[in-house]
């Protein structure tokens, strides 16, 4: 749960903050993935005997080697007799998993060409991944969209990564929602001082299913293209902001801090891994952000305006 707490003095339409700046809060991202997939289970064998072929010919060109199947005939005589033969066919496939985290994420947006290449191989020196949640202002304050960011602390590169990770909107049926609210809002004007003063307290926690898409291909998104090389996840997402303030004790400007979120129980599948079978990676695992930091001014990041 999350208390938000908002104490605002209004003496003047003026603003302690600048007027075009867009207040929110930043928070690292984690990934903390493991991908399962279909490996060859045996060995290429010879047609005629069913032994494993050696790794390499007498010329030292591949011969053998990892397979899924294979087939031979043994044929058996007693001199000219024939005596029986045998045909044998074998399907052998193993799982195999592999992690996939932070560094995984920037190798694929690395070689996808999505982020330009500094320093030496892989190229991975002061790359991080960022949430970004602005706070906009109407007659109340209210979060925008979060939208994920690649930053480069040493080149100060900031990249968009919208088209790359983003969520899927499911229909209200289809989507899980739940939470603990408890909203209260106070607006004391004094008669004396001719000033109003507010105070708005939220105690709040909520959980929602939610579904991302990650897509390194940088061609038009369709969900349902399945021959595409996108990865989808499905969990349960759990998360929670509080009401902070910027500027003076007199003119104070609300911001919504997003606390850690979490994706857990992921559930779903990656990009083609097996082309041989068509066959896609099962995604398992969490995926999630740390604590917001209250930050003046996020309209520096690309998508994210002032106005």
């Amino acid at each position: 749960m999350t208390t938000r707490v908002l104490l605002l003095v209004l003496l003047a339409a003026t603003s302690a903050v600048d007027a075009q700046s867009l207040p929110g809060s930043v928070g690292s991202v984690l990934f903390n993935l493991t991908l399962s997939f279909s490996l060859p289970g045996t060995v290429l064998k010879d047609p005629d005997t069913g032994k494993p072929l050696p790794a390499k010919d007498e010329f030292g060109a591949p011969l053998g080697g990892p397979a899924y199947s294979n087939d031979w005939l043994i044929l058996k005589s007693r001199g000219d007799i024939p005596v029986s033969d045998e045909y044998h066919e074998e399907y052998v496939s193993k799982i195999g998993t592999r992690k996939y985290g932070n560094k995984e994420f920037l190798t694929d947006l690395i070689e996808a060409g999505i982020l330009p290449q500094y320093g030496n191989a892989p190229h991975l020196a002061g790359w991080s991944i960022v949430q970004v949640t602005p706070t906009f202002m109407d007659e109340y304050p209210f979060t925008g969209e979060s939208r994920f960011y690649a930053v480069h602390s040493a080149q100060g590169d900031i990249v968009d990564l919208n088209a790359v990770i983003f969520r899927g909107y499911p229909d209200t049926y289809s989507s899980g929602y739940a939470a603990n609210v408890n909203y209260h809002y106070l607006e004391r004007y004094q008669y004396a001082t001719d000033t109003t003063a507010v105070t708005e307290t939220d105690l709040s926690s909520w959980k929602s299913t939610r579904i991302y898409y990650i897509d390194f291909s940088g061609e038009p998104f369709d969900a349902e293209d399945v021959f595409v090389g996108y990865a989808r996840m499905e969990g349960v997402f759990a998360s929670s902001e509080r009401l902070a303030s910027l500027g003076g004790s007199l003119n104070r400007v609300p911001v919504y801090v997003v606390g850690a979120t979490k994706l857990t129980g992921v559930s779903g599948q990656g990009p083609v891994f097996d082309e041989e079978n068509d066959t896609r990676c099962v995604i398992e695992g969490m995926m999630g952000t740390a604590a917001g930091k209250l930050q003046a001014d996020v309209s520096h990041y690309p998508g994210f305006t002032g106005e």
